[in-house]
This record gives structure tokens, C-alpha cells and sequence, in this order.
């Protein structure tokens, strides 16, 4: 009896474990750093809920803060490995929409907004987020020019919430929290309405609106950046002319976990080189006289 050649030949290859965690690029790691911050401000948002201590709420300030500075560095970094996925993509919206979007709503109704109108405005904020992102995520595409990158945004970006999330420390540190809120409260229908809540709605607003927002660009190198360049290149008229000519592409070269590139670290490298095969010369002929 033969056994069954077919089934053997299309069944699909055993997956390794934790595989997923395996196509995370170092620029995702920083993301569900961000992630991470934006959750651990909930929790704290939720301790002073409990137990009434301020810190709480200046903690959560600052974890979103720190999450703004992972969201910055995992851009650049994806950009400086020139590695990026559609899995990181999808991840940095999520996290964004925790950190920037929810959290502040969080911290808002931490810090007195409690009413049924404010709640109503903190909902209509983070679904703003989530819809700008998602616009964002579905036309990136086509709003970028033939180098793939983005000219503009359009809508305001969700990181602006660390404006509001900045005015809401500034009122905590002041001691308008609860029932000293700024602007105290309004009651319409029977339920409390505070005004300082519309800065979310006014924040959200923008999120979705047709607003075009330039994008910041590298600056373009100055003259005496420009002078470096040339003097550089008349040092080393060869390799100017290789890469002219796309014969150098800047090589890449790893040892010892290092990244060595052209220049001032490639000839460090060469050097280290000679030396060592110098010594290991020496010591060759040191074995053959010996015996």
C-alpha cells in the first residue's frame, strides 16, 4: 500500500513557537512601549478614583507623556533600519488610540468630568481618534508622493491630545479637580455639564475635519553643510565617483554588533584588520621557528 505522497507534500510546514513575536521589528517594540504607558495611565487613573491621592493623576500626565516619546521614536526608528510592516502599521494606530484617545478621556473624568453631557463629549473625542486613524491607515497611500512619504495631514494628529492631558496637570497642580473644577458646572436637565470639557470636543472636531496640516520635512542642507560635502567628496575623489556611478551604495558591514559604515568607521575597521593579521603572522611564525 503507498502511502499518501500528496498529503505529505501539501501539508503546511510546522509553525515555531512565538512566531509572532519573532516578525516584531525593533520599531514595534517601542510601539507596545506606547501601548503599555497608555494602559498603565488607566490604571492609575482608576487608583485615584480609589484612594483620592493626586500623584495618581500626575503619574497618568506623565505616562503619556512618556508613550508621545515612544510614538516619536519608533517612527525613527523604522525609518533609520528602513524596515517597516503592515503589522506595525496596525499596531502603532492601536496603541495611539490608548494613549492618545482614551487615556485622556480617562484622565478628564479622573479629574471631575463626570456629568452625563461630559461623558457624552469624552465618547464623541476618543471615537474621533479612532476615526481619524483609520482614515489615516486607508489613505496613506494615496496621499504620499513617489518616495512613499506623507506631505500632509490631514486632520489634526491624535499625539495633539497632550495638550489637553498638559491642561489637565496644570489643574491638578492648581487643586481645581472634582468640584473645583475651572469653570465650574452647569446644570441642564438635572445633569452637570462642565465647560472645560469642550476643549475635547473642540480637540476631536479638528481630528475628522478636511484641515491639511503640513507635514515637517528634513530641512535642506545649508550652504556650509553643503561645503562639508564637497570638501569630503574632493578627499575621496574614487569613492564620490563609484557612488556617482552606483558602483557604492554605502556598504554595510557588521562585526561585533556593530554597524560600520564608509568613512571614518571603515577605515578604523580596516585598520583594526592589518593589525590583526599582522599578529596573527607573527605569531604563525613564532609556532614554526619553536618547532
Amino acid at each position: 500500500m503507498q502511502p499518501n505522497t500528496l498529503n505529505t507534500m501539501t501539508s503546511p510546514a510546522p509553525k515555531k513557537p512565538f512566531a509572532m513575536i519573532r516578525e516584531f521589528h525593533l520599531a514595534d517594540w517601542f510601539t507596545l512601549g506606547n501601548a503599555v504607558c497608555g494602559t498603565w495611565a488607566l490604571f492609575s487613573v482608576m487608583a485615584y478614583l480609589e484612594r483620592r491621592d493626586i500623584w495618581h493623576i500626575y503619574m497618568a500626565c506623565a505616562l503619556v507623556l512618556v508613550a508621545l516619546v515612544f510614538d516619536v521614536l519608533d517612527g525613527r526608528i523604522a525609518r533609520w533600519r528602513q524596515k517597516s510592516s503592515a503589522l506595525g502599521r496596525e499596531l502603532d494606530s492601536l496603541a495611539d488610540v490608548i494613549s492618545f484617545g482614551v487615556a485622556p478621556a480617562v484622565i478628564a473624568y479622573g479629574c471631575g468630568m463626570q456629568g452625563l453631557y461630559d461623558c457624552i463629549v469624552l465618547v464623541f473625542f476618543v471615537a474621533c481618534g479612532v476615526s481619524r486613524l483609520a482614515r489615516y491607515n486607508v489613505t496613506a497611500e494615496a496621499m504620499a508622493d513617489d518616495s512613499g512619504k506623507v506631505s500632509h495631514f490631514e486632520g489634526t494628529p491624535i499625539p495633539t491630545s497632550i495638550v489637553l492631558v498638559g491642561v489637565l496637570a496644570w489643574a491638578a497642580a492648581s487643586g481645581a479637580t472634582g468640584a473645583n473644577l475651572w469653570f465650574g458646572h452647569l446644570t441642564l436637565l438635572g445633569y452637570k455639564f462642565h465647560p472645560l470639557v469642550l476643549l475635547f470636543a473642540v480637540s476631536g472636531s479638528l481630528m475628522i475635519s478636511r484641515l491639511r496640516i503640513p507635514k515637517p520635512q528634513r530641512r535642506p542642507p545649508g550652504p556650509e553643510q553643503r561645503l562639508v560635502t564637497a570638501r569630503r567628496q574632493r578627499q575621496q575623489p574614487h569613492v564620490a565617483r563609484q557612488r556617482r556611478l552606483g558602483r557604492l551604495a554605502r556598504p554595510r558591514q557588521r562585526r561585533r554588533g556593530r554597524l560600520i559604515d564608509n568613512g571614518r568607521f571603515a577605515r578604523q575597521y580596516r585598520r583594526r584588520l592589518r593589525w590583526q593579521h599582522r599578529w596573527q603572522h607573527r605569531r604563525r611564525l613564532r609556532r614554526q621557528h619553536r618547532r
